[in-house]
């Protein structure tokens, strides 16, 4: 019985270690994520990214449309044609964001 009341402490104390060194990966991820995701906005050009993602959505639609009347094939369609209206519509919030980004 005794062993077990002296092993008590001791996985509190490796309860207490690994709760620490969790924070301080959290906190080393948080500042890699923080880096990377500057590194990102700086070498990201917007515009590009969103007229490639506007062609593959139009490039999509055209394809689901030339496969006939079937239902998922409209549906698709619609999918793609609801992807290149949320892109073009996002490119300004998305500008003006990664424009003060770099500040958090």
């Amino acid at each position: 019985m005794e062993p077990a009341v002296e092993s008590a402490p001791v996985v509190a104390q490796a309860s207490k270690q690994a709760k620490e060194g969790s924070k301080n990966r959290s906190r080393r991820r948080w500042r890699k994520g923080k880096v990377k995701a500057s590194a990102f906005s700086h070498s990201m050009d917007l515009r590009t990214m969103t007229q490639s993602l506007v062609a593959l959505a139009e490039d999509n639609m055209a394809f689901f449309s030339s496969q006939g009347p079937g239902e998922t094939a409209r549906r698709l369609s619609n999918v793609f044609a609801g992807v290149r209206e949320q892109a073009l519509g996002l490119e300004p919030t998305l500008g003006q964001l990664l424009g003060v980004a770099h500040h958090f």
